[in-house]
């Protein structure tokens, strides 16, 4: 792809190399008894090799942010998507990028069920999401949460018949929908089917399949002005539309999310300016900030990253000794 040559506000001329790269989703189905495709579970892939084993908020933000790019509906076939979400997204309502007619959060086994989580999933819940406890162990402290859950995700590999006979009966008269996992024989099906399971999830059934997309062309110089510019209190939307303009990535990703079943706006918006206003300050910098730290995390972002870091730093210091606030976003790279 040839180089972007544009003109920064300060008047130099800029040559940027875009970036784009593959985009990488895999989905498997979540099954009813019938044998019907109730929703699908997203997951996170960095490349055409199954499985992750990387920073689990990178996964849940790029996760996030190709839901924006490429739209859940399309991904899911308009079914529930199941999305794995750190204590990061909830808290910080990320996932309210998300349809909520269409998305069930995962409240990840590795999470601590806190105060702060707890009134997090209440709000999600209140705004429409629907929430699965995913690879669940029956403890007491989850009790709050199973209140709220719409799915109990349990892992038959792990928890054994006896503990699953336990769990039903500290779970009788919730009308939560008990999801069995890992399931990968047709004996494992019809056992866990007998034991009360509802929906079943499994290499029986499917293995995840990958679903790969077109990257969109980034211009990372751009990305890393946003950050900056995403510091200011109340955003300057005429200095943020420019930069959305000279960045393919971030127009793409703004208009499609404007006019997404998120927002339900009957008329097409097009403008940039519009998009911003519909959508308003905090959605824009949860969009752009997932968007960035998803583009910054590819191939050669991670170094480039940690150098913006250090560049930040050096002027806050820098700012110190030269008598100005170290909180200013007037300074330049």
């Amino acid at each position: 792809m040839p180089p972007i040559t544009s003109i920064s506000p300060t008047g130099r001329h800029e040559v940027t190399f875009p970036v784009e790269r593959p985009r990488y989703v895999a989905r498997q189905p979540i099954m009813d008894d019938r044998g019907c495709v109730h929703g699908y579970e997203l997951l996170f892939r960095e490349g055409p090799t199954p499985g992750f084993t990387g920073d689990g908020d990178i996964a849940t933000r790029t996760m996030l942010d190709n839901t924006v790019l490429y739209g859940l509906d399309k991904l899911t076939g308009g079914l529930p998507a199941f999305v794995n979400c750190t204590r990061e997204a909830l808290l910080d309502r990320l996932v309210t990028v998300l349809p909520s007619e269409i998305t069930v959060l995962e409240v990840i086994e590795t999470l601590e069920p806190t105060t702060e989580l707890l009134a997090a999933c209440r709000h999600l819940r209140a705004a429409g999401y629907r929430i699965a406890l995913d690879d669940f162990q029956w403890k007491p402290e989850w009790q709050p949460f199973i209140e709220l859950a719409d799915y109990i995700k349990v892992d038959i590999s792990v928890v054994g018949q006896e503990q699953r006979a336990e769990m039903f009966r500290n779970l009788k008269g919730c009308a939560t929908q008990l999801v069995a996992e890992r399931v990968e024989t047709q004996v494992e099906f019809e056992q866990a089917r007998r034991e009360g399971f509802t929906l079943f999830q499994g290499f029986y059934f499917c293995r995840p399949m990958l679903i790969q997309n077109r990257g969109i062309p980034t211009n990372r110089m751009i990305h890393l002005e946003m950050l900056r510019a995403l510091l200011s209190e109340p955003l300057d939307h005429v200095c943020i539309s420019n930069l959305i303009k000279r960045d393919p990535s971030l127009t793409y990703r703004l208009l499609r999310l404007v006019n997404s079943p998120v927002f339900g706006i009957r008329n097409e918006v097009r403008s940039i300016q519009s998009a911003l206003g519909f959508i308003g300050d905090g959605m824009f910098r949860r969009m752009a900030t997932m968007a960035i730290a998803s583009e910054l995390s590819g191939p050669g972002g991670s170094e480039l990253l940690r150098m913006t870091f250090v560049r930040g730093r050096f002027c806050e210091l820098a700012a110190v000794s030269a008598g100005l606030n170290p909180s200013s976003t007037c300074w330049g790279f």
